[in-house]
C-alpha cells in the first residue's frame, strides 16, 4: 500500500495510554449488552459488531467471548471444555494471551482474568514509533472510508449518511455497555456509532493471522465500518427485530449473512481505494496484490477454521460469521462488483458463490 502522507481523519478519540479501572464493572451490562453484531441472547439486547472468531451460543462478537469466558470460569472452573460441546464464533478476533485459572471460590479473579493486568498490558505495547505508524494508518483508513461512503451515498441517492467515530485505546476501555478489553479485538458499537480498536492489534494480525502488509489492518477497520453502514441502512435494526422470534440456531444463520455482508462492504471500499492515487507521488494507493493480505486474514478467521483449532471439530449450527471460504468469497465479490446491489447476502441462495 502507498498511503503515507495522505489525509487523516479527525473523527478519532485517542484513549491510548489512559488507565481504565476495572472496578465497579456491571457484569449484567456485559452479559446483556456486549455483543458483536448479534444480540448476546436471542430476544433482544444491544448489539455490537466486530470482526470474527468463535462465539456460538450467545451470538457473535465481544459479548459472546466475554460471556463464554465468564461462564467457563464460573461453571467449568476454567476454559477447558468450553469449546467441547458448543464451539462458538464471534465477530472479534481473539488475542493469544494465556488465561489464568479461576480460584476455588469461583468469581474472585474473573475480571482480572478477562481484562488482564493493566501494567502487564501497557508493558507489552509496541514501541512508540510502531504505535505512531499504526495510529496514522488507522487515521488514514478512517478518512478514506468516510470519503468513500459519503460519496457513494450521495451518488446513489441514499440519504442519512453520517460518519462514525473511532476510539483508539490500549488494554481496556469503557463502552456504553460496559468495559471492553483489547483481548476481544476490534468491534463496532451501534449505540454510540463508534468503532473501538487497540492499534496494537496490527501486530496481532501479523503474528497470529499471517498478515504481511498494511491492508490487513485496513480490511479489519473497513469491516467494522461496514457494520456502521448496516446500522445506517436499517439492517442492524431488522436483525434486532428478528431476534425476538428466532431460535439461537436460526439467528446464528442470519448473523452469518450480516457478517459476510460487512466483508462485502470492505471489498467495495477496497475496489474504490484501488482507484485513488497518492497525492504526493501519484502512485495508486492500493494495488490488487494488496488484497491478498486481507484474503489471507479472512481465510484464517472463518468459523470453521477457528472452531477446528479451538474445539477439534466443526459445528455449522454455531457459525456466526461464515466459513473461511465464504468470507474470502464475499470480500472478493465486493472488490469485483463495487456496489450495494450485489451485496445482498440475506437473499443469496448460495453463500459459497456470491
Amino acid at each position: 500500500m502507498n498511503w503515507q502522507g495522505e489525509t487523516q481523519s479527525d473523527e478519532i478519540e485517542d484513549r491510548t495510554g489512559q488507565s481504565s479501572s476495572n472496578s465497579g464493572i456491571d457484569l449484567s451490562s456485559i452479559l446483556n449488552g456486549l455483543g458483536d453484531n448479534t444480540s448476546s441472547s436471542v430476544g433482544g439486547g444491544s448489539s455490537m459488531g466486530g470482526l470474527p472468531i468463535p462465539s456460538g451460543a450467545f451470538g457473535g462478537g465481544i459479548g459472546g467471548i466475554v460471556i463464554m469466558i465468564i461462564l467457563g470460569l464460573v461453571l467449568n472452573g476454567g476454559l477447558g471444555g468450553l469449546f467441547g460441546g458448543n464451539s462458538s464464533s464471534s465477530t472479534t478476533i481473539p488475542t493469544t494471551q494465556t488465561q489464568t485459572t479461576a480460584d476455588e471460590n469461583g468469581t474472585g479473579d474473573i475480571l482480572s482474568q478477562i481484562f488482564g493486568d493493566q501494567s502487564d498490558q501497557l508493558s507489552s505495547t509496541s514501541t512508540d514509533d510502531s504505535a505512531s505508524n499504526e495510529k496514522q494508518l488507522v487515521a488514514f483508513t478512517l478518512n478514506s472510508l468516510e470519503k468513500f461512503w459519503k460519496q457513494y451515498f450521495a451518488e446513489n441517492g441514499i440519504s442519512g449518511y453520517r460518519d462514525p467515530a473511532l476510539v483508539l485505546y490500549s488494554g481496556s476501555t469503557m463502552t456504553p455497555t460496559g468495559m471492553a478489553s483489547s483481548d476481544m479485538g476490534p468491534f463496532y458499537s451501534p449505540s454510540d456509532e463508534k468503532i473501538y480498536l487497540d492499534p496494537s492489534f496490527a501486530t496481532e494480525l501479523k503474528q497470529n493471522y499471517q498478515a504481511h502488509g498494511d491492508f490487513a489492518m485496513v480490511y479489519v477497520i473497513a469491516h467494522e465500518f461496514g457494520h456502521h453502514i448496516q446500522n445506517l441502512l436499517g439492517t442492524e435494526a431488522q436483525m434486532e427485530k428478528a431476534s425476538q422470534t428466532m431460535s439461537q440456531t436460526q439467528y446464528n444463520k442470519l448473523s452469518v449473512r450480516l457478517e459476510l455482508q460487512a466483508d462485502y462492504y470492505a471489498g467495495m471500499f477496497a475496489k474504490w481505494l484501488g482507484t485513488q492515487k497518492n497525492t504526493a507521488n501519484g502512485q495508486v494507493i492500493l494495488e490488487k496484490d494488496d488484497l491478498k493480505d486481507a484474503l489471507t486474514v479472512a481465510g484464517n478467521i472463518g468459523d470453521d477454521v477457528l472452531m477446528q483449532k479451538s474445539a477439534g471439530y466443526v459445528n455449522p449450527d454455531n457459525f456466526t460469521h461464515g466459513t473461511a471460504s465464504q468470507r474470502q468469497a464475499w470480500l472478493e465479490a465486493g472488490y469485483d462488483y463495487g456496489d450495494l446491489d450485489h451485496g445482498d447476502t440475506f437473499h443469496a441462495s448460495d453463500l459459497n458463490n456470491p
